[in-house]
């Protein structure tokens, strides 16, 4: 029509769970994200949380902002290039009568987590100066992946809670990655808090030219990429990239 048209939009007023971050030497972080979740599960959507992400001012508070009337839990976590430290407040109820909660979240000390990466051969040794990528997942919240490179000696060294210092809701996961190079492209899921070894595998190489099927002359320059056709039976679930030289190699 010609006139302006109007819409009539509910609104209810949400409640709020606010505070201080902190490290354990009571310094504040310098970069730091913080989530509120229900770690109940829901009848409705069937998914173990929902998750409310929050604003936080200078890394030091923060504010997350809920529906009134439900028990909620925030999570907190400070990350750096080679670590990840977090922690979890206790329960709180946000109803109408407590609409407004305040928290203050201390993250641990941790501890350093080492990985060693060895040489399958008979006479290999550690793999060293290698890339390694770390996902670290919190169920279905969120996750968050760290680039680390391996010592001389054939270590990733990364930072985070020890085991007495963080226990679940929600549970954590640490995928490691090691991206294919000298050796085969390798994806293994770490099942305990403890350090890890993990031998690498042997892989083999695949190598063509690239052709244009119109002219028939070589493509150089170009993207070649090689995927998983079965993604969850591969050992290693993600792309291989590499790109082809002037003759189209």
């Amino acid at each position: 029509g010609i006139g302006p048209q109007i819409i009539d939009v509910p609104v209810k007023p949400a409640g709020g769970i606010h505070g201080t971050i902190t490290r354990h030497d009571g310094t504040p972080p310098n970069s730091a994200a913080v989530v509120a979740f229900i770690p109940s599960r829901w009848s409705v959507s069937r998914e173990p949380y929902k998750t409310y992400p929050a604003r936080s001012e200078n890394a030091s508070r923060f504010l997350c902002k809920v529906p009134i009337g439900g028990r909620y839990r925030v999570l907190v976590r400070e990350f750096a290039e080679s670590s990840l430290l977090w922690s979890v407040s206790d329960e709180i109820q946000i109803d109408e009568a407590n609409p407004i909660a305040e928290r203050s979240i201390k993250l641990p000390q941790g501890r350093d987590r080492k990985i060693k990466f060895v040489d399958p051969r008979p006479r290999g040794g550690p793999v060293g100066l290698h890339n390694v990528q770390l996902e670290v997942s919190f169920d279905r919240l969120f996750s968050q992946v760290l680039s680390l490179t391996t010592s001389g000696d054939g270590i990733a060294t990364f930072r985070c809670p020890s085991p007495e210092e963080f226990s679940g809701p929600p549970n954590v996961k640490y995928r490691v990655s090691m991206p294919p190079g000298r050796f085969r492209g390798q994806t293994v899921i770490l099942t305990e808090r403890a350090d890890a070894e993990i031998r690498l595998q042997e892989g083999v190489r695949t190598s063509g030219i690239l052709i244009d099927s119109d002219t028939g002359k070589p493509i150089p320059s170009a993207e070649v990429r090689i995927f998983p056709k079965d993604i969850n039976r591969a050992n290693y679930k993600q792309n291989i990239t590499s790109r082809t030289d002037r003759e189209g190699h």
